[in-house]
């Protein structure tokens, strides 16, 4: 096989200053198991690449106020991002997620949200329970013991009734108003106008901007987005990009990717070598069975690209790459009076 090429990697690379990532990856070492697979009831423990994540996610300033308000963790499908989002909700729900004051040695001391409410959001109940099912086996014995857990099949509770975990779907009229301290969004390549997924961002975004200590945050998963599709996860992204390029001053937001570099997909040695690029230290991801998926004739190029490659490319029936198109763009350029100016059309 090839040497893995470089991935493209956006987001921090190094860990903050300050961070209740320490505690908390600590914390989900004695709490949380490993809830499927091979090693499933082993203690949680963390990737390299997740711990940066959260290392980065749980950053706070010289006052103790989070330096993120709403993160984008974007990977390729596989990769582990459902148990990373009920691996952090369970945080949220139990453990030292807020801060509380300062060590004598400099460090943070965080301590649990008294009164915790998360919501596992989606546009369909399916894709909420991808997230929900994995909680009876990711929170321990002792966890279960310790603060009295009542394990429900959309909501969870803690410490008599004062703590909830509870899956939530398309009904933005109902989630106006709640007070969650923190919401996971799942596959918001998938939140769509139609579906009224984009009515649900909405809402989620004002209920936790009104949260009383203003330390609720929104947290999204995703694989990547069909570019022109218009969904929450390509708002995140262009939203990203603007911030990225100077475009907008906007302040708080993670986002987190990891993409396959350029691969040519008629070449095996090199979409193993791409898959072990983006997969990072996801050891559990077989390059050899996605390539068996790559290749079944019913999976498209585009399709092979966004969910394996992680690369945000347009369908097969969209006349044109939107972001190849939107990178041609050279903002603030000036055209002379009386220059000739040509345009090409295609007719796709």
């Amino acid at each position: 096989m090839t040497t893995a090429p470089d991935a493209i990697r956006i987001g921090p690379t190094t860990i903050p200053e300050h961070t209740l990532g320490w505690q908390i990856l600590g914390w989900a070492s004695e709490y949380l198991l490993q809830p499927d697979g091979p090693n499933a009831g082993e203690p949680w423990d963390f990737t390299d690449e997740q711990a940066l994540f959260v290392a980065n996610w749980y950053a706070i300033d010289e006052v103790g106020v989070f330096t993120y308000r709403y993160g984008m963790f974007r990977r390729m499908k596989g990769h582990g991002k459902d148990p990373l989002g009920a691996a952090l909700c369970c945080v949220e729900f139990l453990g030292p997620c807020r801060f509380h004051h300062w060590k004598e040695d400099g460090e943070p001391h965080a301590e649990p949200h008294n009164a915790a409410w998360i919501q596992v959001a989606a546009v369909s109940r399916d894709q909420t329970r991808n997230t929900m099912t994995l909680f009876p086996g990711m929170l321990s014995p002792r966890a279960m013991d310790e603060f009295g857990i009542d394990m429900g099949k959309e909501i969870i509770y803690a410490e008599k009734g004062r703590k909830r975990i509870e899956a939530v779907t398309s009904s933005p009229r109902a989630l106006e108003g709640g007070r969650a301290t923190f919401i996971l969004k799942n596959e918001t390549h998938h939140w769509l106008k139609p579906n009224e997924g984009h009515e649900m961002a909405k809402v989620i975004a004002r209920n936790a901007a009104k949260s009383r200590d203003g330390s609720s945050r929104v947290l999204a998963i995703s694989n990547a987005h069909a570019p022109g599709e218009d969904s929450d996860a390509e708002h995140d992204h262009e939203a990203w990009k603007k911030i990225d390029q100077g475009v907008s001053t906007a302040t708080g937001i993670l986002y987190d990717s990891v993409e396959a570099p350029e691969t040519d997909l008629e070449d095996d040695e090199a979409v193993l070598a791409g898959i072990n690029a983006c997969r990072g230290d996801s050891f559990w991801v077989s390059p050899e069975r996605l390539l068996a998926e790559i290749r079944d004739p019913r999976t498209t190029p585009a399709m092979a690209r966004r969910f394996y490659l992680n690369q945000i490319v347009a369908e097969e029936d969209k006349p044109f790459d939107w972001r190849k198109f939107t990178e041609l763009a050279k903002p603030g350029q000036a055209i002379e009076q009386g220059a000739l100016v040509t345009l090409g059309f295609d007719g796709s």
